[in-house]
């Protein structure tokens, strides 16, 4: 019997004898697989509550730029952001950027001699 390269599943071949330990070991690793991505899902929408309820409870506020930096910088969280995704995040990330572009632009105004006397 060969297995699955990515999940280890059995892959019988005709002459192969079906035993119910392999069978059952196979069903098995479906439904964790399963699980986890029903697991995955509810995180998902645990993180999608969050940036709804910090952007009314803190709509002018730090706190999502804050929190978009944490959960950048955590690889935990950025792998599970990069894995399954998040449109809140992806949204907010997107305005972050967005403003420090904005702020860059006027950094960079700041530093030109504006003196329109001279010309």
């Amino acid at each position: 019997m060969n297995h699955t390269k990515n999940y280890g599943l059995p892959q019988w071949e005709l002459n192969d004898l079906i035993r119910m330990e392999d069978f059952n070991s196979a069903m098995s690793n479906i439904e964790n697989g399963l699980n986890s991505n029903k697991s995955a899902a509810e995180a998902g929408k645990k993180l999608s509550n969050l940036f709804r309820f910090c952007g009314e409870v803190f709509p002018d506020g730090q706190e999502l730029l804050i929190l978009v930096t944490e959960l950048t910088l955590n690889p935990h969280c950025a792998r599970f952001i990069g894995r399954y995704g998040c449109k809140e995040y992806y949204e907010r990330n997107k305005e972050l950027l967005f403003y420090e572009r904005q702020q860059e632009i006027i950094r960079k105004m700041e530093d030109i001699d504006w003196d329109l006397d001279e010309v």
